[in-house]
């Protein structure tokens, strides 16, 4: 049964992520959604499940700070 009311998509930010150490892994902060895309492509690493939208891994070269592009269908 999906809520009343979906909330949109969204992640706890900043994620701060460095070389050569696994991050901590983030989810989205709702269930009711799925096929998950990300833009540009995480750092070599770095992964988001297109499933459950968890992002996790461990970045394996150094980048600059980045924004990203998330999206995902809503269930429903």
């Amino acid at each position: 049964v999906l809520p009343a009311v979906v909330p949109e998509l969204s992640y706890t930010t900043p994620i701060v992520i460095h070389k050569d150490v696994e991050m901590g892994e983030v989810y989205p902060n709702s269930e009711y959604y799925f096929d998950f895309v990300v833009t540009p492509a995480l750092p070599e690493g770095i992964t988001v499940d297109p499933t459950t939208g968890k992002i996790s891994g461990t970045a394996r070269t150094e980048m600059a700070a980045a924004s990203y592009t998330i999206t995902a269908k809503k269930v429903g």
